[in-house]
């Protein structure tokens, strides 16, 4: 059969433009697994499944098996994505999750961009800020406030990453949003 598209020549170093895509403007790596966890996997595996500590934080740490099958998986996804086939009864929600966590650190990109990264980390110690401001205020006995102060503080905090999602090139956003969609089912 002929391919229309050229591979990429090493697989390993794209960025996310240089993956195949599906209509949506995901990969179709990063979308083939997704769907097999909305499909298969539970509440309690998605809550874990980018979670750091519990699952994989330590990719070493995980049994040398299963490693091996999705290192194996992984070769093929960034070789012809099409052409892996992932089923229930060959993989768990744990394999896949692992196998899409491999993916995308190996991309040659980080999927909020490097460039946009600090910006990120500060939207985030930001809320941080936010959320500990309000808790202190929840553990006293005092009146609450007229003002809406802590609600403007929300709205900014909102709106900057409104804005920070709009910044992010179209198929990082879409990519995002998919994975996003998939953790909130």
């Amino acid at each position: 059969m002929l391919k229309f598209w050229p591979s990429p020549e090493d697989p390993a170093r794209c960025t996310f433009e240089e993956q195949y895509l599906t209509r949506e403007n995901i990969p179709v790596a990063v979308d083939k697994c997704l769907k097999f966890l909305d499909t298969y996997s539970t509440v309690a595996a998605k809550s874990t499944l980018f979670k750091a500590p519990p699952l994989f934080a330590n990719i070493e740490q995980v049994h040398p098996l299963v490693l091996a099958n999705s290192t194996r998986l992984l070769g093929e996804l960034r070789a012809n994505a099409w052409a892996v086939h992932l089923l229930p009864a060959v993989h768990s929600a744990q394999q896949v999750s692992l196998l899409l966590l491999l993916y995308l650190r190996s991309l040659a990109q980080c999927i909020l961009t490097e460039v946009m990264l600090p910006a990120w980390m500060k939207l985030a110690e930001k809320l941080e800020k936010v959320e500990k401001d309000e808790d202190e205020d929840e553990g006293g006995d005092e009146e609450p406030e007229v003002s809406g102060v802590e609600g403007d503080e929300h709205v900014d905090v909102l709106e900057a990453v409104k804005s920070r999602l709009q910044a992010l090139p179209p198929i990082h956003y879409a990519t995002l949003r998919r994975v996003i969609l998939c953790l909130a089912k």
